[in-house]
């Protein structure tokens, strides 16, 4: 006897067919990372060490190229990766501002529901495309350095993301550090 095979949808449901006649024996959502990065390819050293920052705090996420299956669209994998996370960061530059691709992720996102992070890496003005988007949510502004801001990025993910008691730990974390580089310090 041939065992059911698995069909994953664009949204990320998994489907199990049985051979014989195609019926569903079993359907189920998966999430498979908390966090999708959308950036600039301008801006990949910063996207990286924002991904890596998340990770160590255990926040799971999806970054291309890294996380791309070669022989696969890259398209289809981008869209995938956006219906299955939690969390949609946008990485936002200047560059980001300009580019269609960036733009296409942030529509999907978009349309998708998913909560959109924007964390700005510079100061520039928004395109009319992305103040559609992203003029009414809130900003995590980062510079001049972005890696001060990093913390409160954790903080907020894992709060979009449902995981509020690991955020409240990270608070705890971040006040811990703070009173330990003295009174002029600020998280």
């Amino acid at each position: 006897a041939r065992r059911p095979r698995p069909r994953v949808s664009m949204s990320g449901k998994i489907t199990l067919i049985t051979p014989l006649n195609n019926k569903t024996v079993a359907s189920m959502n998966i999430i498979t990372h908390d966090v999708f990065i959308s950036y600039s390819s301008s801006d990949k050293a910063i996207a990286d060490a924002i991904c890596h920052r998340l990770e160590e705090n255990k926040v799971s996420c999806w970054i291309a190229p890294r996380d791309v299956v070669p022989g696969e669209t890259y398209a289809r994998q981008i869209v995938q990766a956006i219906n299955q996370c939690s969390v949609v960061v946008l990485v936002f530059s200047k560059n980001a501002n300009t580019s269609e691709h960036v733009g296409n992720e942030v529509n999907k996102a978009f349309n998708a529901k998913k909560p959109i992070l924007p964390f700005m890496i510079e100061e520039t003005e928004m395109s009319d495309e992305f103040d559609y988007y992203l003029g009414r949510k809130h900003w995590l502004i980062a510079y001049p350095d972005y890696k001060e801001k990093t913390e409160n990025l954790v903080t907020m993910t894992l709060r979009l993301s449902g995981r509020e008691n690991e955020s409240q730990k990270n608070d705890a974390r971040a006040e811990k550090q703070a009173d330990s580089m003295g009174p002029n310090f600020t998280a």
